[in-house]
């Protein structure tokens, strides 16, 4: 039973228990009960886990071949985020960037790239994840993106 199964089965069971006190001594409903089932890719990943792939393609000591693979652009986008590790290995040691807010539409997850560096202004950059196969992949528009906030381009 995949985990998506699994999931629609809890959501279900719970809607179940919720109508169960609506329902008289002889079986009958007494009310309809309003149910709404939400429906959450349980694969998709969460801020930490998005962290952990842009880290992952940013990361020049890992193999070319990770790093493309985090990328929908492949290996076209690796050239970028070597510009953008460039860029962070000469930034103060203070600096601390981490994704939040990922939501997820479909096959694409919306986020934010938050940097920090304390006596600095805060930068975010909307950015995101579109899902190629049974992988999430960061966007070429997102590499983009990053690859502009550090003076490199597409």
């Amino acid at each position: 039973m995949n985990l998506r199964h699994k999931s629609s089965i809890r959501l279900l069971s719970i809607a179940f228990a919720a109508a169960l006190p609506l329902v008289g001594a002889a079986g009958f409903a007494t009310a309809a009960p309003v149910v709404t089932i939400v429906h959450t890719d349980a694969g998709a990943p969460g801020d930490g886990e998005l962290t952990g792939k842009l880290g992952l393609a940013i990361d020049s000591s890992a193999s070319r071949g990770a790093r493309a693979n985090e990328l929908e652009s492949g290996d076209a986008g690796v050239a970028v985020m070597d510009k953008v590790a460039a860029a962070l290995a000469i930034s103060p040691s203070t600096l601390h960037w981490d994704v939040v807010g990922a939501q997820q539409s479909g096959d694409r997850i919306d986020a934010t790239l938050r940097v920090i560096t304390p006596g600095y202004p805060d930068f975010s950059y909307p950015i995101h994840w579109v899902r190629v196969g049974d992988s999430w992949k960061l966007s070429q528009d997102s590499v983009c993106t990053i690859g502009a906030a550090v003076g490199g381009s597409c």
